[in-house]
């Protein structure tokens, strides 16, 4: 994940001048991340002077723009007003929730279907390094995957299966991801309806919705 939820994008126009001056209306505008533009403070007050562009990590050329000529998309941070915060960086957790609750329900279905559990053997009974290796590949090869879920599992020796962790209901995991998806849309100043998420909305809560997503969000931008 690392970077994904830092990200930062700066528009520049292209190609630039090298005296860092844009004439007229540019060729092209480029996307850039955080690793190619730097800012430039005043050294005297700290306010933001322009932005360096370095098309590349190896020697090139700098670019100097100066505020007016780029379009730096970013919310307000009061750590750092300049360089701001990144949507996905302001709402990590939620992103990262809502990741990992993607990636929980692929191993679920990937693993049997059901949550993981224990197999305890009774006092006295050992099992050893083969016999648990034999009894490991059988249990795989009749259960693992989706379309092997909820077969009767057969234990030897007296050895009984104990189910551990919470399942899907346990752990109310319809309302965790709509919980994630609200709080990521808040982040971005979306709505559900800009997404096609209608399930609840009736026609006259859709146009309020687009109306305040396209005033408060793309408009600002």
């Amino acid at each position: 994940l690392g970077d994904v939820y830092k990200r930062q994008v700066w528009i520049v126009p292209f190609p630039p001048n090298p005296n860092g001056v844009v004439q007229g209306i540019p060729a092209a505008l480029y996307v850039v991340g955080r690793n190619v533009v730097s800012p430039v403070r005043n050294k005297q007050t700290g306010q933001l002077d322009g932005w360096m562009y370095k098309p590349s990590d190896k020697d090139s050329d700098q670019f100097f723009f100066s505020p007016d000529e780029v379009v730096h998309l970013a919310t307000w941070n009061p750590d750092d007003p300049i360089l701001g915060q990144a949507p996905l960086e302001a709402g990590n957790i939620a992103v990262k929730t809502e990741y990992k609750s993607s990636k929980f329900n692929e191993k679920f279905f990937d693993n049997a279907a059901v949550p993981a559990g224990v197999i305890m053997a009774p006092q006295g009974v050992s099992m050893g390094g083969k016999a648990m290796q034999r009894m490991r590949e059988q249990i795989s090869a009749r259960h693992d995957g989706y379309n092997r879920a909820f077969r009767m599992l057969y234990l030897e020796k007296g050895l009984k299966y104990e189910q551990m962790g919470m399942s899907h209901r346990d752990m109310d995991f319809k309302n965790l991801k709509y919980m994630s998806r609200e709080v990521i849309m808040q982040c971005f100043g979306t709505v559900k309806a800009a997404l096609s998420v209608t399930e609840d909305l009736n026609y006259a809560i859709v146009e309020a919705q687009l109306r305040h997503w396209w005033e408060s969000t793309l408009l600002p931008i």
